[in-house]
């Protein structure tokens, strides 16, 4: 599993071919311009996917139908194709909102099973246009997810809401993840192992100096070189 970190979405139309590097724009998830995937995340944790399994009891709407969508159904996901799944999910480090150390999210709009052959073929969709959240069997990795509840409280994640991807969390020498995510106002705090109060996790004073710095000269720098340019380009009298 490479590593793959995803900052500042406001069109996964853009970013989609860069995380995922094989789908089409057509294909594509997408959010508007205005779109904020941290103010759009209840909670917003690190942790590793530690497995998954299928939901039971699902019921099956057909839109072709007369029947009215089943939307106060529980056990109703949507008419999309998919099959919905319940997550396990470790978190070692939270970034909004206040979580236990063990979670289960769901997601709804990810994973599709086909008969192929007399067995059945687990097809991960996440970059389609339903903004499923994995595009691979997730097992194993270590994801930064944005989570939102739906009508029944249960936690789902999205595409549109995933801040990293990779095999174990951000950080080590020459990593920029963390100093990036603080650069976005995400400064993790970890949940110890065996219990304790949370501790403050990030990049190192330097680290979070230089994205703090960055964060605000920039666009300082970039208005004073303006403003020279112009001066210089104006006409001088006397």
């Amino acid at each position: 599993m490479r590593v793959r970190v995803l900052f500042g979405v406001a069109s996964l139309v853009a970013v989609v071919g860069m995380l995922w590097g094989s789908v089409t724009l057509a294909q594509a998830c997408s959010a508007g311009p205005d779109y904020d995937p941290i103010a759009e995340s209840e909670l917003i944790v690190g942790g590793h996917i530690t497995g998954w399994q299928l939901v039971e009891n699902v019921r099956r709407w057909d839109p072709r139908s007369s029947e009215p969508e089943p939307t106060g159904d529980p056990n109703y996901w949507g008419p999309a194709s998919f099959d919905p799944i319940r997550l396990a999910m470790s978190v070692d480090r939270v970034y909004k909102g206040t979580s236990a150390a063990e979670i289960e999210p769901f997601s709804a709009n990810t994973m599709s099973i086909l008969a192929e052959g007399g067995a059945n073929k687990y097809q991960w969709v996440g970059a389609s246009g339903a903004c499923g959240a994995f595009d691979s069997d997730p097992t194993g990795g270590y994801f930064i997810l944005g989570l939102a509840s739906d009508q029944f409280g249960r936690l789902h994640p999205s595409i549109l809401r995933t801040f990293y991807i990779g095999p174990q969390p951000p950080g080590g020498p020459g990593d920029t993840t963390v100093a990036r995510l603080e650069g976005l106002g995400l400064f993790g705090w970890s949940l110890p192992g065996g219990g304790g109060p949370p501790e403050a996790v990030g990049g190192g004073a330097a680290e979070r100096a230089a994205a703090i710095a960055l964060a605000v000269l920039g666009p300082l720098v970039f208005l004073a070189g303006v403003a020279f340019l112009r001066r210089r380009g104006e006409p001088h009298n006397g």
